[in-house]
């Protein structure tokens, strides 16, 4: 069988090769990777403070376009998964003791696989995807800020303000974007509700998403969204997340900024809690504009449980430098503030983001 499987991929290498010859490629690829070095400054919980180098994120995108309407995409998502454990620390000769260690095992994920139905007209434009497509406002935050490989937006990572989930960067179902007159876009998704780490949903019920995107002037968006889940079909109305959201954007080449405002809920068996959420970014690359291409960045990110009125603050900033079009660095400052704990969490990282 392994004989077989290499004399298959051999086959497909060099059909492959004689195809791309005789015309284009039959699929693009590219991709992009993160990579950091982490010191811990200061750990609130008192823990064994972090020095280390990471390799945060690859992403490999694949692609192909069949004909003027139809296309495909597969990304995979590639990053680590970290399992806690203890290993014996010699301290002297009559001493043993018990330190913890942290094992880093890298895995693949399909972030994005979906086939996609695409057509513009002079005033209207549609796009439909089916598979594991990218959900509306996360993918959108990314897409307007440029920051992706510097941090996650805090509704990818609402875990470090809200110690909960609030939304998946992209889910298996269906999605579907129309635009009027390059000025409103009105975005609607049904997906499983679980994310794409989840091959198979464990329960029937579904997230609903809906969002409009206005473009008043040039550079300038603001949006409208909500994402409904129900987390058990079973119990459909006592069970569910539902989040209101809303943001303005000011992108182009030198300057991107933006803020979105939420009200995420979340209820869980007849038990209601009410959250504020708000991440707030400016970025700014002046490779445009001057010969030393430096680049500045900021963001900050609020969580609040409004029941019991807990806050969660995290501030960042860095300077950066851009080496070429396709790899930039960062020195990056992170404060972490929780109301509960009487100290900080702060972390100086230097991170660097390829494209290829």
């Amino acid at each position: 069988m392994k004989k077989i499987a290499i004399a298959l991929i051999i086959c497909a290498i060099v059909i492959s090769k004689g195809f791309a010859e005789e015309s284009k490629p039959l699929v693009n690829i590219s991709g992009v990777g993160y990579f950091d070095w982490k010191k811990d400054i200061q750990k609130s919980d008192g823990t064994e403070s972090e020095n280390t180098f990471e390799l945060n994120r690859v992403y490999l995108n694949f692609t192909k376009q069949f004909d003027e309407i139809w296309s495909m995409r597969v990304t995979t998502d590639i990053g680590q998964v970290e399992s806690e454990s203890t290993k014996p620390y010699q301290e002297d000769a009559a001493t043993t003791s018990e330190v913890k260690s942290k094992t880093n095992n890298y895995t693949v994920y399909l972030k994005f696989t979906y086939i996609q139905a695409a057509q513009q007209y002079e005033h209207l434009s549609y796009t439909l995807q089916f598979g594991m497509v990218g959900t509306p406002l996360l993918s959108y935050i990314d897409g307007q800020s440029d920051y992706r490989w510097i941090q996650q937006n805090y509704f990818d990572n609402s875990k470090d303000l809200l110690q909960t989930t609030v939304d998946y960067s992209a889910d298996a179902g269906v999605r579907a974007d129309v635009s009027l007159f390059k000025v409103v876009t009105i975005t609607g998704a049904i997906t499983n509700g679980e994310g794409f780490k989840h091959v198979s949903e464990t329960d029937d019920g579904k997230a609903y998403y809906g969002m409009l995107t206005v473009n008043p002037f040039e550079h300038f968006s603001l949006i409208a969204f909500n994402r409904y889940c129900i987390t058990n079909d079973n119990d459909r109305s006592d069970n569910y997340t539902n989040d209101t959201a809303f943001g303005a954007f000011y992108t182009q080449d030198v300057v991107k900024a933006g803020v979105v405002y939420a009200l995420p809920v979340e209820e869980v068996s007849g038990q209601k809690t009410n959250y504020r959420l708000v991440d707030s970014y400016l970025h700014i690359d002046l490779s445009y504009v001057w010969t030393v291409p430096l680049l500045l960045a900021a963001r900050v990110g609020y969580g609040k449980n409004t029941d019991n009125d807990n806050t969660i603050k995290i501030y960042s900033g860095g300077v950066g430098y851009r080496f070429s079009k396709d790899i930039r660095t960062i020195v990056y400052y992170q404060h972490k503030k929780d109301d509960t704990k009487s100290k900080a969490d702060e972390v100086m990282y230097v991170k660097c983001g390829i494209s290829f």
